[in-house]
């Protein structure tokens, strides 16, 4: 049998008995009509052997992420953000076939692309790969008659931009690479895609480091834009912690894609496109070129639950919590052990007399708080040993004069709560200093080692199940399910966007085990 024209498939065909093996003929008028047909996934299959010497292996998500990009290009998605696990062609679908991809079949030539990432040589990579692609005789001869087929730049420019040609305009289009953080003066794109800008391998992202990072793509980015009605922006990345980038943008309205390793039909992720077209809990993402034995190999190297939410689920909180999980905690409701809690146990009756009522309260330092910009935590518990019953919270942004009338606000409303705990940072000795003269109880606790040196030390009595909570049934009380509510911050913690309630819990915890340690203590020396 002779050798058959076909477009892009290979395979075998069976003529009286005989096997007659087909493969593509490389033809140019071919493979555009191809790409023209099926778009950018297309393109991705018949130009990635020029790309990558290793086979190429389709997936499911291909397909997925190049219908939300292509959607970008149209217009249809200004803002997008894709979460999936590392290894799984996110730099070369994001950063490489796609901006080649509307510079040559699409034919968008004046387009101006901005790349940023947490390290700027992985910018300068993909520039090189797709220079490498736009210079490479498959692609010169498929849509190289609108693209400058030069040589390459000096090294010091390789990395920064990729020029094109319209018409007789040489410098129409152009890439430029640089780090989140970085700089661009004098650059204006209509698109801007930032590839993991923070650190993977860092699981504790500091709070400084994150509101950087908000305040880079707010500031410098922002006024990056050749117009800013027409700018899109598109960020892929794994999930590090609940106010990382992700988190930031998720607020932001923009269109999400969560693909994670193993499917959770209780995360789905659907967006105006797509999304995750997965219906059965576990499955794989890419089971093609991830097997199970390969993802149950990652998820051991990982180790821990946090490092497999964040990098493989693209979750910065495991299911259950990380230092605090939430089937640890109990409920209270007035109906008792008649009601049932969220996990399925019989609810507990608060106690009807003794024991020691106290509020809690985290405050913000003196320059935040003034500034009215970070969030203040206040809780009422009842320790009745051998359980501490929270009885009530509040929690807001509240400046320095805020802060002050929420404790007299609760000192009003619970007269019983006879100790005020208040840490002896912040604006601790200015609220005493301030309410002591008509407020008694002000105590000032002088914190023990860092948070999460706090939060573990009263770890023991929340999984012992001695810390009991309002259940979220309860008219008022919805707060403690609810996003960003008491269990999702506590058992988020130190992942979660905000630390204000673990804080006052763990404050409260603590006080109270020394204070019983004390009493016990006296207690013995009086019988002595």
């Amino acid at each position: 049998m002779g050798l058959f024209r076909i477009c892009s498939f290979s395979g075998c065909y069976c003529v009286f008995g005989v096997e007659v093996v087909f493969r593509r003929i490389e033809d140019p008028d071919i493979d555009r009509e191809i790409v023209k047909q099926g778009g950018l996934y297309e393109y991705v299959k018949l130009a990635y052997p020029y790309v990558d010497p290793s086979p190429f292996i389709d997936g499911r998500l291909i397909q997925e992420i190049c219908v939300h990009l292509e959607a970008v290009t149209a217009g249809e998605i200004k803002r997008l953000l894709i979460n999936v696990p590392p290894g799984f062609m996110k730099s070369l679908l994001t950063c490489v076939f796609w901006p080649t991809w509307v510079w040559g079949p699409k034919r968008d030539v004046k387009h101006k692309w901005i790349f940023a990432s947490y390290d700027k040589t992985l910018c300068y990579r993909d520039a090189e790969r797709s220079l490498d692609l736009l210079q490479n005789p498959w692609f010169i001869e498929r849509w190289g008659d609108v693209l400058w087929d030069s040589k390459k730049p000096a090294v010091g420019d390789i990395h920064t931009k990729v020029e094109t040609r319209d018409g007789h305009v040489m410098r129409a289009g152009w890439r430029f690479a640089t780090s989140v953080l970085g700089k661009a003066t004098g650059r204006h794109a209509n698109t801007q895609v930032v590839d993991d800008p923070h650190k993977p391998s860092s699981l504790l992202v500091s709070d400084k480091a994150l509101k950087t990072s908000h305040n880079w793509l707010d500031q410098t980015m922002s006024t990056r834009a050749e117009n800013p009605e027409d700018l899109a922006r598109v960020i892929i990345m794994q999930r590090l912690h609940e106010a990382d980038l992700s988190g930031y943008c998720k607020e932001r309205g923009y269109v999400h894609l969560r693909l994670p390793m193993r499917f959770e039909k209780k995360f789905v992720s659907t967006t105006p496109v797509g999304g995750d077209w997965r219906t059965v809990d576990s499955e794989l993402l890419w089971p093609e070129r991830c097997s199970a034995g390969g993802v149950k190999i990652l998820e051991a190297e990982l180790k821990t639950e946090q490092a497999i939410a964040c990098q493989l689920q693209q979750r910065p909180i495991p299911q259950g919590g990380l230092i605090f999980k939430e089937d640890w905690f109990r409920f209270w409701h007035p109906d008792g052990p008649k009601k049932l809690d969220p996990n399925g146990r019989p609810c507990l009756l608060l106690p009807i007399r003794g024991g020691i009522k106290s509020q809690s309260w985290d405050l913000r330092f003196a320059k935040e708080a003034d500034e009215g910009q970070s969030r203040v935590c206040g809780q009422l518990w009842w320790y009745h040993a051998p359980y501490h019953y929270l009885l009530g919270s509040d929690v807001g942004f509240y400046g320095f004069w805020d802060s002050i009338e929420a404790i007299r606000r609760m000192s009003k409303d619970w007269p019983g709560a006879l100790a005020k705990l208040i840490e002896k940072k912040a604006n601790g000795f200015a609220a005493e200093e301030t309410l002591s003269k008509e407020i008694s109880g002000i105590e000032l606790v002088e914190p023990k080692g860092g948070k999460l040196v706090r939060c573990f030390a009263c770890q023991p009595t929340v999984k012992s199940g001695h810390v009991v909570i309002p259940h979220p049934d309860m008219p008022g009380f919805d707060w403690v399910k609810r996003e960003n509510g008491f269990l999702s911050e506590v058992c988020g913690f130190p992942n979660a966007a905000f630390d204000d309630q673990p804080d006052a819990m763990s404050q409260h915890l603590n006080w109270t085990d020394g204070w019983t340690s004390k009493f016990l203590s006296g207690m013995k020396q009086a019988q002595a």
